[in-house]
């Protein structure tokens, strides 16, 4: 009797583990983003999200959004109707998208709200920018502040004043400079001035 109940024990455990480790890879990564610790659920959530940036009482920099989510003590993440602009070299320049996500380098929330600077923000859903009399459309993006560029790899049209191209394997904008590379096969038109 005490051998056969040994038995199945046994046989309960070693089919409880194989199952466990049959089972082990079958769940997302979100779910076990979902199921980690709270630091990376949402420590504040805004809606009507506003930032604006001022130098000597000039506003420079804005940003907005119908939500805004701060993840961790160096990311932001806003959705619904992103919209932002800045001042450079005395042109404005305009980004819209769905979801931004921003990374900025602090390692708390009040050192995030004292002017911690920006490393990258990570653009999809959508994504426009007005840049130069030209307005260039993806789904997804990438803007490194050290470098002060934006990146895609996914299909890119731009429109400007009496062209029009496309790129099949993305592009690469250099905002200062205001250089723009596009990848893959390009196709356009360019209309002559009247």
């Amino acid at each position: 009797m005490v051998k056969s109940l040994i038995i199945v024990l046994f046989l309960s455990c070693f089919g409880f583990s194989i199952w466990i480790f049959l089972e082990r890879d079958t769940r997302s990564l979100r779910e076990n983003i979902e199921k980690a610790p709270s630091h990376l659920k949402p420590r504040v959530i805004m809606e009507d999200f506003h930032l604006r940036r001022y130098e000597k009482h000039t506003q420079y920099h804005s940003m907005t959004a119908a939500h805004g989510a701060f993840l961790a003590p160096n990311q932001v993440e806003l959705s619904g109707s992103v919209e932002g602009w800045r001042l450079s070299n005395g042109k404005k320049q305009t980004v819209r998208t769905h979801k931004a996500v921003a990374f900025f380098n602090s390692d708390s929330l009040a050192e995030l709200m004292k002017r911690a600077e920006l490393e990258r923000t990570r653009l999809t859903g959508f994504v426009e920018i007005d840049y130069s009399d030209h307005l260039l459309q993806t789904e997804e993006a990438e803007y490194t502040a050290r470098d002060e560029k934006i990146a895609g790899t996914q299909f890119v049209r731009v429109d400007g004043p009496n062209r029009w191209f496309t790129g099949k394997e993305g592009f690469r904008l250099f905002v200062k400079e205001e250089i723009l590379d596009v990848f893959g096969k390009v196709r356009g038109m360019l209309k002559p001035d009247d």
